[in-house]
């Protein structure tokens, strides 16, 4: 296989290079979440996405990765099976699975599928970032995760302390959609709402979070979940 075009950028006068991701996410918004996280490291770059199983073999083998972010439940497939094709394909790039919370069985298949990393998708940005890099330096990462409490009822005041106190608990639900990469349709459906009033929750919440777009408030759960670990690192 032709090697990888190198990725450099400057850095006080030294070249140092990009670790180069690959996207590969069902839900576009969540997607964009991601690229505009990994965008704003120095270190990183995100060289190419899909949102199925089909759209990836090609611009894996363009675009050439370093590592591959890859959602475990596609439309078209599954995302540890993809895994394990990407690696029998391309013994470089290495994978990180994100699977849906409460799934640990699919840590082990991602280990069984030459995976490199396994994590929930509602980690925290920080943890995420860092288990790329971990994943891009050959380290078996996954994640510990801790039990969150069960969601107070809709009348139940916020608790001193809480990440969102400003927020009512069915704002924090919707919020807690919307980064999953649902409509408001969708939303709505989920959570047994009309779509008009899930629409007036997302513009109280855009309001309450000071931001203009859905993908910033993704970013913004992305960024403030609590609970999860990373593992320590295992050089394989």
């Amino acid at each position: 296989m032709t090697a990888p075009a190198v990725v450099r950028q400057r850095v006080v006068g030294q070249e140092s290079i990009l670790i180069r991701i690959f996207l590969i996410h069902s839900h576009e918004i969540f997607r964009r979440g991601l690229r505009d996280l990994i965008g704003a490291a120095r270190d990183l770059v995100v060289v190419g996405e899909s949102g199925s199983v089909h759209e990836s073999a090609r611009r894996i083998a363009v675009s050439l990765p370093d590592v591959v972010i890859i959602d475990a439940v596609l439309p078209d497939g599954n995302g540890v099976e993809l895994a394990r094709s990407i690696r029998a394909q391309n013994r470089r790039a290495r994978c990180l699975i994100l699977g849906r919370p409460g799934r640990e069985e699919v840590r082990g298949d991602a280990a069984a599928a030459g995976a490199h990393g396994y994590l929930p998708d509602d980690v925290q940005a920080r943890i995420l970032l860092d288990v790329i890099r971990r994943v891009a330096r050959g380290e078996q990462v996954a994640a510990r995760i801790a039990v969150s409490p069960r969601p107070e009822p809709e009348t139940t005041p916020a608790p001193d302390g809480d990440r969102d106190p400003h927020l009512t608990t069915r704002e924090r639900q919707v919020l807690r959609l919307i980064a999953s990469g649902m409509s408001n349709r969708q939303i709505g459906e989920q959570l047994g709402l009309a779509e008009k009033t899930v629409k007036n929750y997302v513009s109280a919440l855009l309001a309450k979070l000071h931001v203009q777009r859905r993908t910033q408030a993704a970013i913004y759960e992305m960024t403030h979940k609590p609970g999860i670990e990373a593992d320590a690192p295992r050089t394989r």
